[in-house]
């Protein structure tokens, strides 16, 4: 379970990169970047969680029904470190969303599949935890807590550039209603959907707004998307198999 959570942080490492990285990359040419607009910064956070997502929903059911998980959470990292050497290469807006394009479809399917793996090897009763340490510790021990601290000093003396070649809730409700055997489908649909909510329309609208009104636009936008989850969220029922089950 902390292998596949440390596994999961790697890649995650590198898709916040270019977060943290922004303000460098979006400078203008003759200061060493790539001269993007609000529209096409939120294009390419965009881009990444739409592949991620289209490629979680096809690598899921695809480990389901070879029944192999290992192989292909490993060829997968290994993709997606290619990948993201490839965007530390870019010099263009354009080749640079092709790498992150690229970086989504190798990565996507890992969650799906590695919640598979936990769900195959730990307890319901514990499953929930387990879940929670796959998906969140790596993630955001390296994606948002080393990344910056790590990313962000190397690319202010050196360029962003040099950054491409470091990295060489949402399931545990739907896996206690699914035949494990189909765990790894339905985590990739779910994690999917998510991505196309969250990255991919919310970046691409938010840059959109900052480009036709200002900075605060995007804030705003937050504002309106939580108070929508939160009245989403009164409408979930416990699934969890400690309540229903009969006593």
């Amino acid at each position: 379970m902390l292998l596949l959570s440390l596994n999961f942080g790697i890649p995650f490492f590198d898709r916040k990169a270019a977060n943290f990285m922004m303000p460098l990359i979006a400078k203008p040419g003759e200061e060493g970047g790539l001269g993007l607009t609000n529209l096409q910064i939120g294009l390419l956070s965009s881009g990444l969680s739409l592949t991620w997502a289209l490629s979680g929903m096809a690598v899921g059911p695809l480990s389901d029904k070879l029944g192999s998980r290992k192989p292909i959470v490993v060829i997968a990292t290994f993709a997606f470190c290619a990948c993201s050497m490839l965007s530390g290469l870019a010099g263009s807006f354009l080749l640079l969303l092709g790498a992150r394009l690229l970086m989504g479809i190798a990565e996507g399917g890992v969650m799906p599949v590695s919640h598979a793996m936990i769900v195959s090897e730990v307890e319901p009763k514990h499953r929930g935890l387990a879940m929670g340490v796959g998906q969140n510790l790596g993630s955001n021990l390296l994606g948002s807590t080393a990344a910056p601290l790590i990313l962000v000093p190397i690319a202010t003396y050196f360029g962003w550039s040099l950054n491409g070649i470091f990295p060489l809730f949402m399931a545990t409700v739907p896996a206690e209603r699914v035949d494990p055997r189909l765990t790894a489908s339905l985590t990739g649909v779910v994690l999917g959907l998510g991505e196309v909510i969250g990255g991919v329309g919310s970046p691409f609208l938010a840059g959109a707004l900052a480009d036709m009104y200002d900075l605060t636009a995007p804030m705003w936008l937050l504002v309106v998307l939580t108070l929508v989850a939160l009245v989403a969220s009164m409408f979930l029922r416990d699934s969890s198999p400690a309540l229903s089950s009969p006593r």
